[in-house]
């Protein structure tokens, strides 16, 4: 057998690593407290799945104001896919603007929560082209696993 098949492939919630053949053995464990430890077991780093499409809209509408909190970017890019959507549609422009101008600036600071930046940044739209890229860099960038000053990271929860 290779270390990689006794080692180092889950972790128990205390760090400690448990061994494959742990795993593998876990019918024939006489130590309740591995099979217990080993049941409740949820692996480390694992991604949680995100919003569909057509949640994504009703998520939006539920988090009107919310600026506080963080947002994954599958969060974020869809609501600008439905933006673009509901433009392409002549007579809803004007509803459809009226209706997320503040659900939108709070989503963009809930993204810049969740790579640990302030909402502050948003002033950066003013610069002319400059600050469009550097928000475009910073709404595209992927966050940290560990919680920071605005909480948890939704994807690593």
């Amino acid at each position: 057998m290779s270390i990689v098949q006794l080692y180092d492939v889950f972790t128990f919630p205390d760090g400690r690593p448990v061994p494959v053949s742990a795993l593998l053995e876990i019918g024939n464990q006489t130590d309740s407290n591995v099979e217990q430890e080993l049941k409740e077991h949820k692996p480390t780093g694992m991604i949680k799945p995100g919003l569909s499409f057509g949640d994504t809209l009703t998520h939006f509408s539920q988090n009107y104001t919310n600026f506080s909190g963080r947002a994954r970017r599958q969060e974020y890019w869809y609501m600008y896919l439905w933006h673009i959507i509901f433009m392409l549609v002549p007579f809803l422009i004007i509803l459809w603007c009226l209706f997320t101008l503040v659900p939108a600036f709070a989503l963009a600071v809930r993204r810049l929560h969740y790579v640990g930046k302030s909402g502050l940044l948003l002033l950066l739209s003013f610069i002319p082209i400059i600050g469009a890229l550097i928000l475009l860099f910073l709404f595209m960038s992927d966050s940290e696993k560990i919680e920071n000053q605005w909480g948890p990271s939704p994807k690593y929860e």
